[in-house]
């Protein structure tokens, strides 16, 4: 049944149309800028700042996202794993709030959104 669930998943998560804006490739917000196709991410220093794939995808998804909540079930059908749980996804958004070097108790960058999930907060742009 999870291998079942699990490859459930992984094809609605490819049958969504991607909402990949027209505007650009790299994202720019807080400082940070992240390049969708290189999947890198440059902090406002201007040194690279290392990202597993899971931490990129996660990034990408918020920042497309908009400034609008990202449910915990989105970031959950991100995953390879099968049987993610809310605290799996609460450890990830914890990791890239540290790679960030966002305040665990006080996030200015991934806010928590009570019962709805976490978004970006500030402004996003894009750039070709």
């Amino acid at each position: 049944p999870r291998e079942l669930v699990a490859r459930i998943r992984t094809v609605l998560r490819r049958a969504r149309p991607e909402a990949e804006p027209v505007q650009g490739r790299c994202a720019q917000f807080a400082g940070w800028s992240l390049d969708v196709a290189a999947r890198s991410l440059t902090a406002p220093d201007g040194r690279v700042a290392p990202l597993s794939g899971a931490d990129f995808d996660l990034l990408h998804a918020l920042v497309r996202n908009g400034g609008r909540p990202l449910s915990r079930e989105r970031i959950r059908a991100l995953s390879t794993v099968a049987d993610a749980d809310d605290r799996a996804v609460d450890l990830r958004v914890s990791r890239l709030r540290q790679k960030l070097g966002d305040d665990a108790k006080n996030p200015v960058l991934i806010r928590t959104v009570r019962s709805l999930g976490y978004m970006l907060s500030g402004p996003v742009t894009w750039r070709a």
